[in-house]
């Protein structure tokens, strides 16, 4: 009986169910923290010929300042939103910090929504897990994009533990490409965003040619963290 017992409680320190990282572990929330990203906004206008390229360059600032408790009894914290312009003659950090939005994270029972021009997403859902599949526009009236997340625990740029959520992928290699993606780094928060949406209808005379090499029409926007600050 004794040895069956050993068994019995060896096979069970086994099956131990796994740990799975919080939400709040990819994206701290502390009033005072900051974030400064670099951004890179690319439009295509094909209403000129030849195509306009317009490109613009700016650092945003987020700075969570505040809390406050909605009336569903949810805890929200208040996230302004700073810009500042590149200039060839001046360098970023001569620039002022100009506010242009204030927006919302809130934290959702394990579930972290940010809301956006008055649109809620679903920016990170428990459990943080390879394939953990959810409806990021569940609360807005948008279509129904399924988020994902992959390469949980994986390296991105110089953070060495980082998981990808990618919100949305949709790529006709004829006319259209949309990439819609984020990383979010341990301890730290969003590190890396990217919004692709171009379509290009010259696929008669170049159908082997990707999109993304042909873009007639569409934007491209990329954010990247540039410093930040959690107290």
């Amino acid at each position: 009986m004794r040895v069956f017992s050993l068994v019995f409680i060896g096979c069970q320190d086994s099956f131990k169910e796994p740990v799975y990282s919080m939400p709040s572990e990819y994206q701290p929330l502390k009033i005072g923290a900051w974030y400064v990203y670099d951004v890179d906004s690319i439009i295509y206008d094909d209403f000129t010929q030849p195509i306009t390229i317009d490109s613009i360059n700016f650092q945003l600032k987020e700075e969570i300042t505040d809390t406050f408790t909605d009336q569903t009894g949810r805890l929200n914290f208040k996230l302004e939103r700073s810009k500042r312009f590149y200039n060839d003659s001046i360098v970023f950090d001569s620039l002022t910090w100009e506010l242009t939005d204030v927006w919302y994270i809130t934290q959702d029972g394990n579930n972290i929504q940010r809301v956006e021009e008055n649109n809620r997403f679903v920016s990170l859902l428990y459990p943080i897990k390879n394939n953990t599949v959810w409806d990021g526009n569940a609360y807005n009236f948008m279509d129904s994009w399924d988020y994902t997340y992959l390469k949980m625990e994986e390296p991105f740029d110089i953070y060495s533990n980082t998981v990808t959520v990618n919100q949305f992928l949709f790529d006709d290699p004829l006319v259209f490409y949309q990439l819609y993606e984020e990383v979010y780094a341990k301890g730290i928060g969003l590190v890396n965003k990217i919004k692709i949406d171009v379509e290009s209808q010259d696929y008669l005379s170049n159908p082997n040619i990707p999109v993304l090499n042909r873009i007639e029409k569409g934007s491209k926007y990329f954010q990247r963290l540039n410093d930040y600050y959690i107290p």
